[in-house]
């Protein structure tokens, strides 16, 4: 059985992270943020993203560790409850969970036939596709290009890159933007296998339909966020009133 989120319909799931995504910006106090933020990672941790999580948490206390340790450095004291520190996670820690999630629990086929249900020109539904497809193919080529080059002893480290910058560049990117090319062109040898030219409506062994448990997410998701800018205008006004 599929886990839940992945049964759910893809223009939900789109849709999800681009609120998801895109709202908190909005968001002034950190406690709204955070919030978001924590829902965000369990939305990634119910998609089995959790390789994602494990490095987000890593980057996380790397970011956090070098903002503090530059502010003992300017100032002689290290305040670990100042905002500051944990801006630019809070801020787009939820934007980049999104992507996480986009990548793991969006089938592209799927996503694919639902826009083009409802009539959406190719031009806007063939990027989004294609992007979606193209962009784990990339990261997963980059990984056995990394394991090659460690195997020759050439793989990308610290110590490396510090003392031949270019070379380590060069082992690295050549040959991924090589494979980007030969992906790029047999992900439209594959389309135009698929009939994507064929004008008119495509057929999919896929059942496309807006169900039960996708209005459900879709009420409990709105419910969460207009609960969360209802907590920040509070937060906020408080907030404006005790400056006064």
């Amino acid at each position: 059985m599929k886990p839940m989120l992945k049964r759910l319909d893809e223009r939900l799931k789109i849709l999800i992270a681009a609120i998801g995504g895109a709202l908190p910006i909005y968001f002034v106090d950190w406690r709204t943020q955070l919030a978001v933020l924590i829902a965000a990672l369990l939305l990634c941790l119910a998609a089995e993203a959790r390789r994602f999580i494990g490095w987000f948490f890593l980057c996380a206390l790397l970011l956090v560790t070098v903002s503090m340790g530059a502010d003992y450095l300017l100032t002689g004291a290290i305040q670990v409850t100042d905002p500051s520190h944990y801006f630019g996670i809070l801020k787009f820690g939820p934007m980049i969970a999104m992507f996480a999630f986009v990548a793991v629990c969006v089938n592209p086929k799927q996503l694919l036939h639902s826009l083009e249900s409802h009539w959406m020109p190719k031009r806007l539904t063939l990027p989004l596709v294609v992007t979606l497809r193209f962009l784990p193919s990339v990261v997963e080529e980059f990984r056995l290009i990394r394991y090659g080059a460690r195997i020759r002893g050439l793989g990308p480290n610290f110590g490396r890159m510090l003392r031949h910058p270019l070379r380590t560049l060069e082992y690295s990117l050549i040959p991924l933007v090589l494979r980007a090319l030969t992906i790029g062109d047999d992900l439209a040898r594959s389309a135009a296998a698929r009939g994507i030219n064929a004008p008119g409506p495509k057929s999919s062994y896929h059942r496309i339909r807006f169900g039960r448990l996708d209005l459900l997410m879709l009420l409990a998701w709105t419910i969460f966020y207009g609960a969360m800018f209802y907590v920040d205008e509070r937060l906020y006004s408080a907030y404006k009133m005790g400056d006064a």
